[in-house]
């Protein structure tokens, strides 16, 4: 199917979070992603894959109004301004996940566990993956990163590079409900489905750095001032009633579910978590 299923691969990025406490706004603009050419030689490339840091405090600013414009065309990383202090420090630098639970012994640095083999076959495409383990350290430096309350940047500590292609192995087979992330249809020759591969997965990135990798946050922030910041705002924001949300996959809806958000924004009087609970009659 030609659409991105980004909330397949948002559900299996997020690794420090658990549910989120409201669906989020729609974003306004994007986040630009390397264009790199394709790898001549398409067999497993060595890399330096980054680790998670230990002690960055997420933050937050006040998240757009719901009505927002669709987001832009991602531009070309040499047109794109980047932040300055998007460096990772040595002693945080991500690295491959070398403990995965469904391989019987650690995967050599560079690679992946993937259906219980280590590999770097996250769509089984050559092209597309090799570009993804070959660049892993530098996409990671400059997508992967969080505005702190001085306005520099830091590395995501809830957003990870393995996580994302763990996540994007998944989405692109089997998917979930018939959905999966679209490479080109099987007719297509490499040179062109890696290419329609990278589109989509820029496009996806740019979402997520709009709606939440930019706040290091995996939960809704409780932004609306327009009332104090009541805690009323975990069942709605600027006027929404988010139980009044459905599709058609959505999960019967529970009058008796507690929950309470994971991260919340750190910026100077910023209000707690989210939290939803029972009220006694």
């Amino acid at each position: 199917m030609r659409f991105v299923t980004t909330f397949i691969i948002l559900a299996a990025f997020v690794t420090a979070c658990g549910s989120k406490s409201a669906p989020s706004t729609p974003a306004e603009d994007a986040t630009p992603t390397p264009d790199v050419a394709a790898p001549e030689d398409t067999a497993t490339p060595a890399v330096d894959v980054p680790t998670v840091p230990e002690d960055t405090a997420p933050v937050d600013v006040p998240a757009p109004p719901p009505d927002t414009i669709e987001p832009e065309d991602v531009p070309a990383p040499s047109d794109s301004a980047t932040p300055e202090d998007t460096a990772t420090p040595e002693d945080t630098a991500p690295s491959v996940d070398t403990a995965p639970a469904t391989c019987d012994q650690p995967c050599p640095d560079g690679q992946l566990c993937f259906d219980g083999l280590c590999g770097t076959n996250a769509c089984n495409v050559p092209a597309f993956d090799g570009i993804l383990f070959a660049n892993a350290q530098e996409l990671s430096d400059n997508l992967l990163v969080a505005q702190q309350p001085d306005l520099s940047w830091s590395p995501s500590k809830i957003y990870q590079w393995p996580d994302l292609l763990q996540g994007l192995h998944t989405a692109c087979s089997p998917g979930i409900a018939g959905h999966t992330f679209w490479i080109g249809d099987a007719t297509d020759p490499e040179e062109k489905t890696f290419l329609y591969g990278l589109v989509n997965l820029a496009a996806f990135l740019a979402q997520s750095m709009k709606e939440t990798i930019k706040y290091d946050a995996c939960d809704e922030n409780n932004w609306d001032d327009t009332n104090g910041y009541k805690i009323s705002n975990a069942c709605g924001q600027l006027g929404q009633n988010y139980e009044n949300y459905d599709c058609d996959m959505a999960c019967p809806k529970d009058p008796t579910l507690q929950m309470t958000a994971v991260t919340n924004a750190v910026w100077w009087g910023a209000p707690a978590p989210c939290s939803v609970h029972r009220i006694a009659r």
